[in-house]
């Protein structure tokens, strides 16, 4: 028996691996993911005019887009994405980035005066009179020189009626014109707070001359597993083709060289993290654990009652066959069995609440719960648990019944009953010390997959009264396209489920002496 178990938990993680993937790549495959709705949105508003139509605006959102991109892995291809979520890859995290500074020179021209010209890597970001004002120019009448072995630095040249007007970077204008060969920013890290310098190569941005941080420190930023890149422009703007499907020579949007500091670490299933929602941004884990309780509740209950109820029912209905009872209850429980529970939910919900105002509408407190003691608030929570717990149990009363009715009339007319009852065995010792034993291994086989009911809950019941459960949260990230709770949702019910069926095997091995796991 112990080498069976060993084999079936085996199994356990192949089978997860196998349904997480297929789910994980599905999700990423078909439209209307979360990049999609959040770029439909944005288009959506630039149309009605809700958002900024400058450049600036639209690179912030983008920075939204190119975050989540980063975040759950869209940038990546599905198997290394995967890999990345279930923890097998490192990931990057705390991830700071910032432009390389602006440097501004200042010239005089004629036509237009003096002006402010602004260059950020090797672009020229704007051009600005002195108070200012945007300038429209024209096209090639502004030139960037880039260093080379006569130039030390940047240079700027405006065509300007013929003569060519020039500038070198960096300097203040009216003050002396110091050449700089390097470009140096500082960002904020988010695990710690502290500030870092980052010194790049002016003539190539992408070239790390000096990190350090800003006070003394005892390690080294390398040494305290930072990791720094410079973006360049060019692959900048295929992630940017990339993130929004277009093709590389569509892409109109101007980009920089960028500063990225992150850490590379373990960060998924395996490590105990199911990432944030997209939504919600909370943790995925301890949106989970607040549902359990409200899906324990409700599981237990239901269960209990079921089994309560059902089993003796059954026995009852196979003694009394075609009996007065069993047809009347074999009414009650088929019209039950007809009815889907939530569509009762629905029903009782018009009738008994909202018309007959007897029970409550939604959740599983009143707003004033807090204000009552223990024994008012129990009240108030089974008042709000009537009707739900109705729905919950009443698909459950008919299988079970009828399960445990023709199992144990199947035994009943067994020869080996017939036979207790002609060496002398009483009836009533017949049907509960010989049929009743061997008509609950068909139940017993569905045990443990209770294990997945107490926690699973049901998603359109829930949906209904509004109950905060597990099942409300899986419809929900469902309906919103929350790739990262349906994942964590998806893996929690299948673990569950796989678990369920191994307690199944040996609960039916206990109660069934004819199985054995030996040879």
């Amino acid at each position: 028996m112990k080498a069976y178990i060993i084999r079936r938990l085996l199994l356990v993680p192949i089978t997860l691996l196998g349904v997480t993937f297929l789910v994980f790549a599905l999700s990423r495959l078909m439209p209307g993911g979360p990049i999609q709705k959040m770029i439909q949105a944005q288009n959506q508003a630039a149309t009605e005019g809700k958002s900024s139509s400058s450049s600036g605006g639209k690179e912030a959102n983008d920075d939204e887009a190119e975050k989540l991109a980063e975040e759950f892995g869209y940038d990546k291809i599905i198997p290394i994405a995967y890999l990345n979520w279930l923890g097998a890859l490192p990931r990057d995290r705390n991830i700071v980035k910032k432009e390389l500074p602006t440097q501004t020179v200042g010239l005089e021209t004629k036509n237009w005066g003096g002006i402010l010209v602004e260059r950020r890597g090797d672009h020229i970001v704007s051009v600005k009179n002195n108070k200012g004002k945007a300038l429209d120019i024209g096209e090639g009448i502004i030139r960037l020189i880039k260093p080379n072995a006569e130039l030390d630095a940047y240079r700027v040249e405006v065509q300007d009626e013929g003569k060519k007007i020039d500038g070198q970077y960096p300097f203040l204008v009216g003050e002396k014109r110091d050449v700089d060969p390097t470009v140096h920013a500082q960002l904020v890290l988010l695990d710690t707070g502290n500030r870092l310098f980052v010194e790049v190569d002016a003539q190539d941005p992408t070239k790390i001359i000096t990190t350090r941080y800003m006070k003394d420190s005892a390690n080294s930023v390398e040494e305290d597993g930072w990791k720094i890149i410079v973006q360049s422009p060019e692959l900048r703007k295929e992630a940017y083709a990339l993130r929004h499907k277009k093709k590389l020579e569509d892409v109109n949007t101007v980009f920089d060289y960028r500063i990225k500091i992150y850490k590379s670490k373990f960060n998924g299933v395996l490590q105990g993290s199911f990432g944030n929602s997209i939504k919600y941004q909370d943790s995925v884990s301890s949106m989970m654990l607040k549902r359990v309780p409200v899906a324990l509740y409700f599981g237990i209950l239901s269960v209990v009652i079921i089994y309560t109820v059902c089993i003796p029912l059954g026995v009852l209905k196979a003694i009394y066959h075609r009996t007065l009872l069993d047809n009347v209850s074999s009414i009650f429980i088929f019209i039950g069995y007809s009815i889907p529970g939530y569509a009762l939910g629905a029903i009782l919900l018009v009738y008994l609440g909202a018309r007959g105002g007897w029970f409550p509408l939604f959740g599983l407190m009143s707003a004033d719960a807090e204000n009552m003691n223990f024994f008012e608030k129990v009240i108030d929570l089974l008042h709000h648990t009537v009707l739900p717990l109705m729905a919950y149990v009443i698909a459950g009363f008919a299988s079970l019944t009828m399960l445990m009715k023709n199992s144990l009339m199947d035994n009943l007319s067994a020869d080996y009953v017939r036979t207790a009852v002609a060496k002398g065995v009483g009836f009533k010792g017949a049907v509960f010390k010989h049929a009743f034993r061997n008509s609950f291994i068909p139940i017993a086989t569905d045990l443990g997959s209770l294990i997945s009911i107490f926690v699973g809950g049901s998603m359109l019941i829930e949906r209904v009264f509004d109950i905060p459960g597990f099942g409300l949260l899986s419809f929900n990230s469902i309906e919103e396209r929350d790739q990262t709770v349906i994942m964590g949702t998806l893996t929690v019910s299948a673990f569950l489920m796989l678990v369920g069926n191994i307690l199944s095997d040996i609960i039916v091995a206990i109660v069934d002496p004819r199985i054995k796991f030996t040879k």
